[in-house]
């Protein structure tokens, strides 16, 4: 990690309660007929947009409460430049992640990175190897 003071503050708007989207995935469960097959059962995904909380923290007590054995993502929504809003929500959001992994990004196999707290990477890897066994 990485920190560069950056002087004053150069931007034009800070939204003081941003909305977040809160991503849980879980391992949809092999049907019996498939028990000896190679191939991995896909994600099954739970979505919120979440509104009114005082700040990302809350937001996090909320998935540790809620997710279980789930694998979670925690974004911040930002509209993108030039979208319009219909009942306070942009037509085209951006997501920031702010905490938690994706584990359908094909991209990034590894969790690793994604979290801070190693015993939060290590609970990652777990249950990438059961999905993996089942």
């Amino acid at each position: 990690m990485d920190f560069d003071e950056s002087g004053d503050i150069d931007v034009g708007r800070v939204d003081k309660f941003p909305a977040y989207r809160v991503f849980l995935w879980q391992q949809t469960p092999r049907p019996p007929k498939l028990a000896n097959s190679p191939v991995q059962m896909g994600m099954m995904l739970t979505a919120w947009r979440v509104t009114g909380a005082r700040d990302v923290r809350e937001v996090l007590e909320w998935v540790d409460a809620e997710r279980g054995d789930r694998t979670f993502g925690v974004y911040a929504e930002v509209a993108d430049i030039g979208t319009t809003a219909t009942d306070e929500v942009p037509d085209h959001v951006r997501l920031i992640r702010l905490a938690g992994y994706d584990p359908v990004d094909s991209s990034e196999p590894n969790p690793d990175p994604y979290f801070s707290d190693p015993a939060d990477a290590s609970a990652e890897q777990q249950r990438r190897a059961e999905r993996r066994r089942q």
